[in-house]
């Protein structure tokens, strides 16, 4: 019989009901319709909003921020050296999620989506997708527009 999965605080420690919140590292870039998350990873998990907050100064200083928060529009400042940041292309994001998750499934549903950072390609590299992914979104892509 296998044990049920609990995920903890990284600030208290505590197991994490809901919502489940995290910080990600995301590589995007934007379309027309949409916003393509190209590749994406889970730097900090919270249990409550105060955790969050307790530890934003923190990856603020670390990652050299200068702005937070930036607006939605197609270029935007750099978080870090103020650089426009064209969001067609793919550029580095960290944003915060609130999620609803579904432990025994590890299905997650996200209520919320907070953007704390874009970075220029100067500041941060985006991750490059492996060629197996690239090639599949392209046909799916071709599909889609077929």
């Amino acid at each position: 019989m296998s044990k049920p999965c609990v995920f903890r605080c990284g600030i208290c420690h505590n197991a994490i009901g809901k919502p489940y919140i995290s910080l990600v590292r995301r590589t995007e870039r934007h379309t027309a319709k949409s916003v393509q998350t190209l590749l994406a990873q889970e730097m900090f998990r919270y249990d409550s909003q105060d955790c969050r907050a307790m530890q934003e100064p923190h990856i603020v200083s670390q990652l050299q921020l200068k702005t937070t928060y930036p607006s939605s529009g197609a270029i935007v400042p750099c978080s870090r050296c103020g650089s426009p940041v064209d969001r067609a292309l793919p550029y580095i994001s960290y944003a915060y999620m609130e999620e609803d998750l579904d432990v025994a499934r590890l299905i997650a549903t996200v209520i919320e989506e907070t953007e704390l950072a874009i970075l220029c390609r100067d500041c941060e590299e985006p991750d490059e997708p492996a060629a197996v992914a690239v090639t599949e979104f392209q046909n799916q892509q071709e599909r889609t527009t077929a």
